[in-house]
């Protein structure tokens, strides 16, 4: 089975991948995996500097905070950036999927960037606003404010909700998002 899990920062994607994860499935954070496409296609690197400037990138490396600043303060910047990185993140997902037969790919993104056409099943998880702004400031180190920008440009995800084959809610405990999941028979 090939299991997308999608949803806003801190609605509860790794927490339900992690259900996924225990019973045998390979788990794909697209967040995490982005961040490896700079190494594998150094072509990115230019692409950034073209369209934001020298300044976002140091010693060949991504000045992500700098850069994550600038894209969550504009639905422009952000939409640029995406657009750079989401040829490179399908077309790899893309190929990772034709050879994985129990696989979870956790990200906002998999509705913008097409990947439910190569998914068994779509889980979109959705969670209180004030929940979801307490759990990402505990793993953040980033201002409440760039918090907030990030969630405010996020919205738009749940557009995709009505797309998804299951919606969950997940502002309880972690043994009732499973209780949840169990039910889905995934």
């Amino acid at each position: 089975m090939k299991i997308g899990i999608c949803g806003r920062s801190g609605s509860g994607k790794s927490t339900a991948s992690d259900y996924f994860l225990k019973k045998g499935y390979k788990i794909i954070n697209l967040d995490l995996y982005a961040k490896t496409l700079d190494n594998k296609y150094p072509e990115i690197l230019s692409k950034i500097k073209d369209a934001f400037g020298d300044k976002y990138i140091s010693d060949g490396m991504i000045n992500r905070k700098m850069l994550g600043e600038l894209v969550f303060g504009s639905e422009k910047e952000l939409e640029k950036l995406n657009k750079i990185y989401f040829e490179y993140l399908k077309k790899d997902m893309i190929k990772l999927l034709d050879k994985e037969q129990n696989i979870v790919i956790e990200g906002a993104v998999i509705f913008e960037i097409e990947l439910e056409k190569h998914l068994d099943r779509t889980i979109y998880v959705t969670v209180d606003e004030a929940i979801l702004l307490e759990r990402i400031a505990k793993r953040e180190k980033d201002s409440i404010e760039t918090l907030k920008n990030r969630l405010k440009l996020q919205i738009k995800y749940d557009a995709y909700i009505s797309k998804a084959d299951y919606i969950i809610n997940t502002n309880g405990t972690v043994e009732e998002l499973y209780q949840k999941l169990n039910t889905l028979g995934l």
